[in-house]
């Protein structure tokens, strides 16, 4: 069995569900388990996937998607009783720039939406808020980068983040790349583009940290209290 598939939370509905916890940290810590849970899109979950949200424990979803995603695909919680907080990961966009590459992408929520990013984290951090959801579309490039964010924030190592992300591609490999290859028009662009929608190569996220430096002082200076930051550690790191 795959490192990903190990880590991967049986939720029915979804594709790409896992625990982010588990790891390693600098200071001889572990990443607390069962408190901070990654996912792609929450539309399709039923009774049994509700249920098994209910089963974990959690209490907060953070849907990082935009305004026109959560209206076409609404997050399917019917009844939970948890919190849910809508925080676009890439609020404050400049609406006029378009992404050239998957890499630029990353790069402009990086420049352009470290408030958004920081205001995410500080969600994560409030009281009461773990177990949290944290989740996108495919839970690979939003989801991705605020977990990584959040895993460098810990102390996790640079290899363990990049493992973690790199996981998504397995799970989007089969029945989430059969869906999406479904709703695409044919014609010579869908190959790329679909590489685009599944590709998760390492270097992309180490070369996002990379531009972030310090993600603690890149939080702090885009509104994050350092208080936040003690209690998300003192929540999520087991020592």
């Amino acid at each position: 069995m795959t490192a990903a598939a190990t880590r991967r939370l049986p939720l029915p509905g979804t594709y790409n569900v896992r625990d982010a916890g588990g790891y390693a940290t600098a200071d001889g810590g572990t990443v607390r388990t069962g408190l901070l849970i990654r996912a792609d899109g929450l539309a399709g979950l039923d009774d049994e996937g509700r249920a098994t949200l209910a089963d974990l424990g959690v209490r907060t979803v953070i849907d990082l998607r935009e305004g026109a995603e959560v209206e076409i695909a609404a997050d399917a919680l019917g009844d939970l009783p948890v919190t849910y907080r809508h925080l676009p990961a890439f609020a404050g966009l400049d609406a006029r720039e378009r992404p050239k590459s998957l890499a630029d992408a990353y790069n402009l929520m990086v420049d352009q939406c470290g408030d958004a990013l920081a205001g995410i984290v500080g969600a994560l951090a409030e009281p009461g808020a773990l177990p949290a959801v944290v989740h996108c579309t495919a839970g690979k490039d939003r989801t991705g980068t605020v977990i990584a964010i959040v895993h460098a924030l810990l102390g996790v190592s640079p290899t363990d983040i990049e493992t973690d992300y790199a996981m998504t591609a397995e799970n989007l490999s089969t029945g989430f790349a059969d869906k999406i290859r479904a709703t695409m028009p044919a014609g010579e662009h869908t190959d790329a583009m679909l590489k685009d929608m599944l590709d998760c190569p390492p270097e992309l996220i180490r070369a996002t940290l990379a531009r972030i430096g310090n993600v603690e002082e890149y939080l702090v200076a885009h509104g994050l209290d350092r208080a936040a930051v003690a209690r998300l550690r003192e929540e999520l790191v087991a020592r």
